[in-house]
């Protein structure tokens, strides 16, 4: 029976995982959850080494080895293991999910270059209010991560005048330890305002774990009795069970532990407090109630089936109510503002939370978001007199900033110096093919040939600007494959589109065939003229395998640059290799490091600035054709922009907000990003120009 019931708890758990549903799909899909099982279907062994208390009360170490295996932490596909927080999202997750109740029956999850929830990278520039929430499922979200409470937050505050980001750090599982491990993590992003969002229904009794753990107690046994209990709830309601009722009779059998749940709450809330007064940020808590506490009615016929099952009145639950009042009046005492979303969810004229899985629903998320925004509107008027530090994204470290792929995967940048080498034609028919309208060049590869229709000029480069207009205004130089190259029209190539934005006049060499070994090549002298910028269109699909060849061919490893490059034609090709060569794509990110920083050594000795726009030809897609495999794609090319901004470079990257209320950014009849989706980075790279 113990394994029965394991399972089916791995179910009722899994709705906890990533924004909450389709149980039985992710289990099958994704294997176990990241957090914790704490449903105890037996004693589970909580005794661990203790560890001091901080001044706050609240105790906290990272995890050993040992650990993570007993408690089979971190196991899913879509989670690492974290020093601060124990476990989190890994970044540059991107996938879809059914889900009946939600609108079009399906969710999109995702998560951004620092494995937070949500599509949008963290803004490199520094908004009027950065917005950092912390929380469990409800705000991780069962639905698309622009309709989470935090995403509200940010729309609300932004359709008032105010610069707003939010910064969603909710992961499914988490409790009191995970909250303040995950804002030690981030805090280094300086956010101006920390909104804490636990959730009642089962924050009080998963903490227990960690509380024992880290004190050296132990855990109290569960019963056959107890056990059998379980099982009769979970065969009525999993998704119930994992959300409160379990807490419930827990509680119920083990009265002693209200106590010790309490306090650690109130340890953590302190420590809260501490770390958002000494880094300048100003704390919200805000406490989400279960279904069964504020929306019984609604859910009736699942409620009352289960509490018959596991042997529960009506009034047990209480005992979270009463909890709930306790912490909030320790808070309160800290000076922290305080959102308590029970009376607002009460007087909801339906019900706030999904019937299939009892998480907040779009209606909840709402009013969440409702009530939190005017908390932080009075917390931070505008003209509010900013006391967070200047933010340090080098300090949350390259293992938040998406440099992962795979397990253990880290990318740093290599800026050892490339020496170039001119081609041979010979040579360069190994590494490029060139087209009627081509011709073969000692530096590029291959380049336009001269073209006045196209406003080709003599050396390759489209640029429609007077040689007199040039040397007035300076040159900014756009470098790039197919990719980015755009449509045939003159008008519609990326050079072209980044002059409608800005005082520019651009020489824009993008061209099929070319790769880093071409965007080095175009840098080396002599050249005619000097641009005072250089554009890099890096193709996420080939350029990291092409990068690899360059580098090895660069220093003297010929055969291997041969096999790692020359039969990798296609983004599909890149990961059929990468699939027997499973160290390949950690060199290829870092090779791809090593091309840019060589850049950037020679856009320095020109005078001119380098901007890297990544464009991702998988992300570039709508969801609904997106090609298989090439996620892997996807999460090296988010190592690699992590890398490089860690190492302070200027790095675009927007091709999943492309997507977002319009065509996809990338044609799936051609090999070239769209009209649409080049102006759009166009007028991000002339923002970054103009900075």
């Amino acid at each position: 029976m113990r394994r029965r019931l394991l399972a089916k708890l791995l179910l009722a758990l899994a709705s906890a995982v990533f924004a909450g549903g389709a149980t039985a799909w992710w289990i099958k899909s994704h294997g176990r959850r990241g957090g914790i099982d704490t449903r105890l279907v037996e004693r589970l062994d909580t005794r661990g080494e203790g560890v001091a208390p901080r001044p706050s009360g609240y105790r906290a170490r990272p995890l050993t080895e040992a650990e993570y295996e007993r408690f089979e932490l971190a196991t899913s596909a879509l989670h690492q293991r974290d020093e601060a927080c124990f476990y989190r999202y890994r970044a540059g997750i991107a996938l879809e999910y059914d889900f009946a109740e939600h609108p079009g029956g399906r969710i999109a999850a995702a998560t951004n270059d620092y494995g937070l929830r949500g599509r949008h990278a963290v803004r490199l520039d520094r908004p009027e209010l950065r917005i950092l929430t912390l929380g469990d499922s409800h705000t991780d979200g069962v639905c698309d991560p622009e309709v989470a409470h935090p995403a509200l937050v940010r729309d609300a505050l932004r359709e008032r005048g105010r610069d707003a980001e939010a910064l969603n750090a909710g992961v499914g599982g988490y409790t009191f330890h995970h909250y303040i491990g995950a804002l030690e993590r981030y805090l280094p992003l300086a956010p101006d305002v920390v909104v804490l969002a636990m959730y009642g229904g089962n924050d009080f009794q998963e903490c227990l774990v960690y509380q024992h753990l880290f004190a050296g107690s132990a855990a109290p046994e569960s019963t056959a009795e107890q056990r059998a209990r379980l099982e009769r709830g979970l065969d009525v309601d999993a998704s119930a069970m994992g959300q409160g009722l379990s807490a419930l009779r827990y509680f119920a059998d083990h009265p002693e532990q209200l106590e010790i749940a309490l306090q650690s709450g109130r340890e953590a809330l302190n420590e809260f407090a501490t770390l958002c007064r000494e880094h300048g940020a100003r704390p919200v808590f805000v406490y989400i109630p279960p279904a069964f506490d504020v929306a019984w009615e609604e859910h009736a016929r699942v409620l009352q089936a289960a509490y018959a099952a596991l042997e529960l009145e009506r009034e047990e639950h209480s005992c979270v109510d009463r909890l709930a009042d306790r912490l909030i009046a320790h808070v309160r005492s800290l000076g922290i503002e305080v959102v308590d979303l029970r009376p607002a969810f009460r007087a909801a004229p339906r019900s706030p939370y999904w019937a299939l899985d009892f998480h907040i629903n779009l209606e909840g998320q709402k009013l969440v978001a409702s009530a939190v925004t005017e908390v932080i509107e009075r917390l931070c008027p505008a003209g509010f007199e900013r006391t967070a530090p200047a933010p340090r994204p080098e300090l949350v470290g390259a293992t938040v900033l998406a440099a992962e792929f795979g397990e253990g995967f880290k990318v740093e940048v290599d800026d050892a110096p490339l020496e170039w080498r001119a081609l041979d034609e010979q040579a360069a028919r190994r590494w490029f093919s060139w087209g009627a309208s081509q011709r073969f060049d000692p530096r590029a590869g291959v380049l336009e040939l001269a073209d006045a229709t196209r406003a080709i000029g003599p050396d390759g480069a489209w640029s429609p600007a007077s040689a007199a207009a040039t040397a007035a205004a300076g040159e900014v130089w756009v470098l790039g494959d197919e990719l980015g190259a755009g449509s045939a029209a003159a008008d519609a190539r990326f050079g072209a589109l980044l002059e409608q934005f800005g005082p520019f006049v651009c020489r824009d060499f993008a061209t099929r065939g070319h790769g880093p070994q071409s965007y080095l090549g175009l840098l080396e002298p002599p050249l005619a003229t000097k641009p005072r910028a250089i554009v890099v269109l890096w193709n996420g699909g080939n350029d990291f395998a092409e990068a690899l060849s360059t580098t090895r061919a660069l220093t003297g490893d010929g055969a291997r640059a041969a096999t790692a490059g020359q039969i990798c034609a296609t983004p599909e090709q890149v990961v059929e290799r990468w699939r027997s060569k499973p160290r390949e794509p950690r060199a290829a990110a870092e090779a791809s490091t090593r091309v840019v920083a060589q850049l950037r050594r020679r856009a320095e000795e020109l005078g001119a600035r380098l901007v890297v726009v990544l464009l991702r030809p998988n992300a570039g897609l709508a969801r609904s054709r997106r090609r298989d495999g090439l996620d892997a794609l996807d999460r090296v090319a988010t190592a690699f922009g992590g890398a490089l901004r860690i190492a302070g470079y200027t790095v675009i990257d927007e091709s999943e907000r492309l997507n977002v209320g319009g065509p996809p950014a990338l044609d799936p009849r051609s090999s070239s990003y769209s009209t649409h989706a080049l102006r759009a980075l166009a007028e991000l790279a002339a923002a970054t120009l103009l900075e």
